[in-house]
């Protein structure tokens, strides 16, 4: 996706009067890991990481190597999330709901997901809604986060046989771009090791088939796999929900002012689970709760039932979300300003660890969120579409950061630094403009400064804004290439939300769209009611005017639109 179409062929082979038909596509796949050369700057940067708090959990290698996807002599960086089954009954999957979400990954400019090995197989709808729309999958074997028996031989007889006939259904699909052996059994795995949980399966189980079978794709043995141990930020594939307690543990002990610097521990080569939690849409939260359950405060119990837990996290998810969420966005003041935060949180968790992401592009090549989908009807879940099918705020902030271009601004050591990030190939020419707004003056603009480059090479180039960084400042930075735009911003610790009240006005309203405009700088814009939008949760400068198409009508929802707008203290 994003690199041309995906043209697929149909295949006919008859013997007597028996005929059978298939499609496949034509395309080579292939994970480069090249080392690191002692004196690189991402050798160098690997072990700065390794010497950081989080670093130091499972990142113990002295060589390290990249993991970067190669798709037909392309190099590619990885954009997507983790699938997991649409419906908690597999009977009630239907094609329908696949091509539904498929299609709005596709539009959320994704180009892979990973099945996880907590899920199954999918029916052969799914993969062929993946080879149409041009999304790579990455397909774990349906073991995860637990201990098997391994050393029974009836047990890797019986793996031996289910690896044959999922092999042998699935490969024919291009969309399959590589296989794991399971989820997260090997976490505490080791390359070098002789022995360790999950290594049997994945070596005595499930390799002899795939090689046998399917041998022109590769194996991985375990998500996350590489390095010493698994899980490393600095070779191989890494999940950093592992590290979900450390980041717990922040939110819960800091003020959170440095949020933007702690996440810059958790790059990696190859993120193949990115954490990230919000809440749903009014629409779809409405159907499992009722407005008192949802604004409020004494019913506020109600989102707590209806967010998901996990036992091995020390509190309580909700908890920690919660004190994140007023720690970063500004304590709650009724429960509309509760409920437009938990949207907004996961907008801005994204967009800081993905920008990271594209900062570090080369080094990082790979970020699928946790997860793309949900199971069933959840409150603040980890999904960027909810259960309904409807786009969470971290839709959108997932589909700005996808983009083939994209910016990110940093502070460091008193300037301003503009960071652009392109994950194609091809010139690319930029035209940048940058503006220095005072915080201290209703975010009035001081000063503006145009830039303009060629970049041609996937990968990033860096301009140095001639700004002096200070508290009272605001920077905002807007590119725009052949065929797109982008803007990014800088905010000196924490991002407190209040009501943007007058500030902006709705221009034109019609069935297939809304203008509204800003009369001063708006943050956040949110466009709530009966359709899913072709932008959401953006920014407006004093005067801009911004378009949004309405895609598709949301069902089950009476809701009138309503505009919501919120800018910073």
């Amino acid at each position: 996706n994003g690199c041309g179409k995906q043209p697929l062929y149909t295949i006919r082979v008859t013997v007597g009067e028996n005929t059978v038909c298939d499609t496949f596509g034509i395309r080579t796949i292939k994970i480069l890991q090249s080392r690191d050369n002692v004196d690189s700057e991402f050798h160098k940067k690997a072990m700065l990481l390794q010497e950081t708090e989080i670093g130091r959990l499972y990142s113990h290698n002295k060589t390290t190597c990249g993991f970067q996807i190669i798709v037909n002599g392309i190099p590619i960086l990885c954009k997507g999330a983790n699938w997991v089954p649409c419906e908690p009954f597999p009977s009630a999957e239907t094609d329908e709901k696949y091509q539904l979400l498929v299609s709005e990954a596709k539009q959320m400019n994704m180009n892979m997901l990973r099945v996880w090995g907590g899920g199954l197989f999918e029916r052969r709808a799914f993969y062929d809604a993946c080879d149409r729309n041009g999304i790579l999958v990455a397909q774990d074997f349906m073991m995860a986060c637990g201990h098997y028996p391994e050393k029974q031989e009836w047990f890797i007889n019986a793996l031996r046989a289910e690896s044959e006939y999922a092999v042998k259904l699935l490969r024919n699909h291009p969309c399959i771009a590589w296989w794991h052996g399971d989820n997260e059994n090997a976490q505490y795995g080791r390359d070098l090791a002789t022995d360790y949980t999950g290594r049997d399966t994945a070596f005595k189980g499930i390799a002899p088939q795939i090689h046998r079978f399917d041998r022109g794709r590769c194996f991985l043995p375990s998500s996350p796999y590489g390095g010493d141990m698994y899980a490393s930020l600095t070779s191989g594939t890494s999940h950093i929900s592992n590290y979900c307690n450390e980041m717990f543990a922040y939110f819960h002990s800091d003020d959170c002012h440095d949020y933007k610097q702690f996440f810059e521990q958790f790059s990696a080569r190859f993120i193949s689970e990115e954490p990230t939690f919000g809440a749903a849409s009014l629409a779809s939260m409405l159907r499992f709760m009722t407005p008192e359950d949802l604004f409020d405060d004494e019913r506020e119990y109600i989102l707590r039932y209806h967010t998901k837990n996990n036992p091995a996290f020390e509190r309580e998810i909700y908890d920690d979300v919660k004190e994140f969420t007023q720690k970063l966005l500004g304590a709650f003041t009724d429960g509309q300003d509760r409920f437009f935060k938990y949207k907004y949180v996961q907008y801005e968790w994204i967009r800081v660890v993905f920008e990271l992401c594209r900062r570090d592009l080369g080094y990082c090549n790979g970020m699928l969120f946790w997860m793309l989908n949900d199971c069933w009807p959840a409150a603040l879940g980890w999904s960027l579409i909810d259960y309904y099918g409807v786009p969470k705020a971290a839709y959108y902030s997932f589909k700005r950061c996808a983009q083939r271009v994209v910016s990110a601004i940093t502070e460091k050591e008193g300037c301003y630094t503009v960071t652009v990030s392109k994950d194609a190939t091809g010139l690319e020419r930029i035209n940048g403009r940058a503006y220095l707004l005072d915080r201290q003056n209703g975010y009035a603009c001081v000063d503006e400064y145009i830039f303009h480059m060629d970049i041609e090479t996937y990968g990033t180039l860096d301009v140095m804004l001639p700004w002096g960084s200070e508290k009272r400042y605001m920077v905002v930075c807007d590119i725009s290439y052949a065929g797109g735009t982008d803007r990014s911003f800088y905010v000196d610790g924490v991002l407190e939300l209040c009501p943007a009240d007058g500030f902006v006005t709705v221009v034109a309203h019609d069935q297939k769209g809304i203008t509204v405009r800003a009369d001063r700088y708006v943050h956040v814009v949110e466009v709530e009611g009966p359709y899913c939008c072709s932008d959401n949760y953006f920014s407006l400068m004093p005067g801009e005017v911004g378009r949004i198409a309405f895609e598709r009508r949301i069902t089950d929802t009476s809701l009138d639109l309503q505009v919501t707008a919120y800018t910073l203290k």
